[in-house]
């Protein structure tokens, strides 16, 4: 074979092309393949499609790691609920209303302060000292704001549910004795007590609302008030007509609480006028309700006693006119 047809087989450097034109054959009979690099609209495209699924990605973690942290805070908030309720049922079902000893529930309308947008609840329970020979106790179950600082220094508003009970013992101390016919209205001197002399006790934060609705004998609810233009509407132990002298038969207890995150929004939005219906609004539609029901358990023995008697044996209760 003549040199020049060496050369046209093998090339000027001596390699074979392939037959697919791809790559070439070497000196040592291996075929080398010439790799094609990506251009710049597909580098582009692939960083965009990238860019999207790294989007996607972290949408859907903050989507996670909010819902998580909702039912966390929810769980901690029905636990805090839970525990208030199952205090305040407890109290309740130890509630004495007899000829002698009242309870009351006082809601004003229209609430002249925040705190009077919750109901109060006074009454007398089983629970005090038996070596004082004053086997019971004042109860007193309300609400109260306080200004919280956050961490960023900004004063919120925040509701507290509280409960404040005293002795019998304590509340003598201080000229008071709900067995006495002078004292029939116990709680107006109750409250009269300095704050550091009652066994005071938050139950609940970031309450919203805390409503008492008393079930009488007869099955009627009642929603009664007490007004600050004088107009009377309180229900107090002894129950008129048929159902005085006896706790009422049941009691229904709504709690609403809502979470610390939004209690602090809101509270912020409740330190201005212009701005507190806007306030209440997200405190309620972020907000959890707990109802509970309580019956005294003297109420049955209190009821039966009653029937039995022709009249109030007792001159002196305090009929709330």
């Amino acid at each position: 074979m003549k040199n020049h047809d060496v050369f046209a087989m093998h090339g000027r450097d001596g390699a074979r092309p392939s037959p697919s034109g791809v790559g070439r054959f070497g000196r040592d009979g291996l075929c080398s393949v010439r790799l094609r690099g990506f251009t710049l609209i597909e580098v582009l495209a692939s960083m965009a499609v990238l860019l999207i699924l790294t989007l996607a990605l972290t949408r859907m973690f903050v989507s996670a790691t909010d819902i998580t942290k909702r039912g966390m805070t929810s769980i901690a908030r029905n636990s805090v609920g839970e525990t208030a309720m199952e205090s305040i049922l407890q109290d309740l079902d130890c509630m004495v209303v007899n000829e002698r000893l009242a309870c009351c529930k006082k809601a004003i309308f229209p609430p002249p302060t925040p705190e009077d947008n919750f109901d109060k609840l006074y009454f007398i329970g089983t629970n005090g000292d038996m070596d004082d020979d004053m086997p019971y106790e004042y109860f007193k179950y309300f609400v109260k704001s306080v200004e919280v600082t956050n961490s960023l220094g900004a004063v919120y508003k925040r509701f507290d549910l509280v409960k404040s009970r005293n002795v019998m013992a304590v509340g003598a101390q201080w000229n008071f004795y709900a067995l006495d016919p002078d004292d029939v209205k116990w709680w107006d001197k109750f409250d009269a007590i300095p704050l550091q002399y009652q066994d005071h006790e938050i139950l609940a934060e970031n309450v919203v609302g805390f409503d008492i609705y008393c079930q009488d004998w007869e099955g009627e609810i009642s929603t009664a008030y007490y007004s600050s233009t004088n107009a009377v509407r309180v229900k107090y132990g002894n129950w008129s007509g048929n159902s005085s002298n006896m706790p009422p038969m049941s009691f229904d207890v709504r709690l609403k609480l809502t979470s610390p995150e939004v209690a602090e929004e809101g509270g912020m939005l409740l330190m201005d006028s212009s701005t507190e219906d806007r306030g209440w609004e997200l405190l309620n539609r972020e907000a959890s309700t707990l109802f509970g029901r309580a019956a005294p358990m003297m109420g049955a023995s209190q009821y039966r006693l009653q029937r039995r008697s022709a009249k109030n044996p007792v001159k002196h209760y305090y009929s709330g006119k």
